[in-house]
């Protein structure tokens, strides 16, 4: 499953084939402690003031700045919108979010629906099965514009 590019001809060690902006950039579920926004690691829970997800002192920072806008930011707004604020008692439970991080920035850029899906391939695999549990009750419930406005992603879409 999956696509993928075979080269014509050899290519040297180390040659550069392709380079592409990612489509949504996050921390990967199995990450250890890092930063929401830059990735970088965390020797300690530090969380955003706002949102309560993990930020570094420098994204943070930058999490204050209206006129760089970051991923971090529109998630942030949307929680708050959504009078959503995390709160971690450690940081093996911090990381449980990283997986749903991803997923909504994806969601929020509009144009997951390009992707080829796999729902049908991945339903009742064990990462169904944990975004079920961790990322479809959050992510689901969230409205545009707060409590009032329209729900803004479906279970299916979701997965």
């Amino acid at each position: 499953v999956g696509r993928f590019v075979v080269a014509a001809k050899d290519l040297p060690t180390g040659q550069l084939v392709l380079t592409e902006t990612p489509v949504v950039f996050g921390p990967k579920q199995s990450s250890p402690l890092v930063c929401v926004q830059c990735c970088g690691a965390l020797l300690e829970l530090r969380v955003c003031d706002r949102c309560g997800l993990p930020l570094c002192l420098s994204c943070s920072d930058k999490n204050l700045d209206v006129s760089s806008a970051t991923d971090h930011q529109a998630e942030c707004l949307l929680f708050s919108q959504n009078q959503v604020k995390f709160s971690f008692r450690s940081s093996e439970e911090a990381v449980k979010v990283y997986s749903m991080v991803t997923v909504l920035r994806l969601l929020m850029k509009g144009n997951w629906e390009q992707f080829e899906s796999h729902s049908a391939q991945r339903t009742d695999s064990p990462i169904w099965i944990y975004n079920q549990k961790f990322v479809v009750p959050l992510v689901s419930q969230l409205r545009d514009g707060g409590p009032d406005g329209q729900l803004l992603f479906s279970s299916d879409m979701i997965h």
